[in-house]
């Protein structure tokens, strides 16, 4: 509405100044030099700049709760990066949320038992210094986002451990935690992780919000 009502004034004051130049019988040299003209000329000019504006403007603007859910997993992992709070970690996920690590075979429901999973604890984990992790892709789609990134080498029990790449599927309730998520995480080197559960026996990416084991 705001580019139409500005197309309409600029034509108008184009119309204006045609008519002007009509009834005053001046050739175009003259009329060119005539400094009211070179008037209109700036109006017509600043009125193209004002439509290039509200178009660049005109895009829809995402929603309050869009812009959140992608701040809070920024946030999650950034906090995840500096491995400094870990139950500001834990504080963003709901209380009876459910996390699946699909390639190491584990399911945890609840804050204790994703607790006990993370083990951010553990006397036998040793950290590099610099960054945890790197993040190179983050997407959302209505109440599910996708983290992609790598974790940094780390040393646990003696053993070093080099870069996983990782994908991280997160859900969010209507309070903005999380409610759901899957973990994959390219764990090396694979006789390290012989892997647990059989997750296949889950539903990962559907309703379902326990670790109850049921083949189909």
């Amino acid at each position: 509405m705001v580019i139409k009502s500005t197309v309409l004034f600029c034509i108008f004051v184009a119309g204006t100044k045609r008519e002007q130049l009509r009834n005053s019988g001046l050739s175009f040299v003259k009329t060119f030099a005539n400094s009211r003209f070179k008037k209109s000329l700036i109006r017509l000019a600043g009125c193209f700049v004002m439509i290039l504006l509200f178009s660049g403007c005109s895009t829809v603007p995402k929603s309050h709760e869009h812009s959140e859910l992608e701040k809070k997993m920024s946030t999650f992992f950034a906090i995840y990066d500096a491995r400094e709070n870990f139950e500001q970690l834990l504080s963003y996920y709901a209380s009876d949320a459910v996390l699946i690590d699909v390639v190491y075979g584990h399911c945890a429901k609840g804050k204790q038992a994703i607790r006990e999973f993370l083990r951010w604890g553990d006397p036998l984990l040793k950290l590099n210094e610099g960054n945890s992790l790197s993040i190179q892709k983050q997407l959302l789609n209505g109440d599910t986002g996708v983290t992609i990134g790598t974790f940094e080498p780390i040393t646990y029990g003696g053993q070093s451990y080099s870069y996983w790449k990782f994908v991280i599927i997160q859900t969010f309730d209507e309070n903005g935690l999380i409610q759901k998520q899957v973990d994959w995480i390219n764990y090396l080197p694979r006789e390290d992780f012989p892997g647990g559960a059989d997750i296949n026996l889950l539903d990962p990416f559907g309703e379902q919000q326990d670790c109850n084991m049921s083949s189909s």
